[in-house]
């Protein structure tokens, strides 16, 4: 049991983590448009990943999930991005 809301049984948070990772996948994917994410993740330069967040993401005040993955990746929550993802993969 890793997390503590397994111990509550609240399990209905296993949805939320794949939404997170479709969230996640694309905007790596935006991210890569800017940086070379390949590049700065082998050279451990994570302070220009933090700045580009700071920039492009964490500069929004509160917002639906809807209108804010189209503020940081210009377009509506697309779970293309995730399938790629995991079919590069495995």
């Amino acid at each position: 049991m890793q997390d503590v809301h397994w111990t509550d049984g609240e399990i209905g948070y296993f949805p939320s983590y794949a939404l997170g990772n479709m969230y996640g996948a694309q905007i790596k994917q935006t991210m890569a448009k800017q940086l070379d994410f390949d590049k700065v993740i082998a050279d451990g330069d994570l302070g220009k990943i933090r700045r580009w967040f700071a920039e492009n993401d964490f500069c929004y005040d509160y917002m639906k999930p809807k209108d804010w993955i189209v503020k940081v990746t210009g377009e509506p929550l697309n779970p293309q991005y995730y399938i790629d993802y995991l079919d590069q993969k495995y």
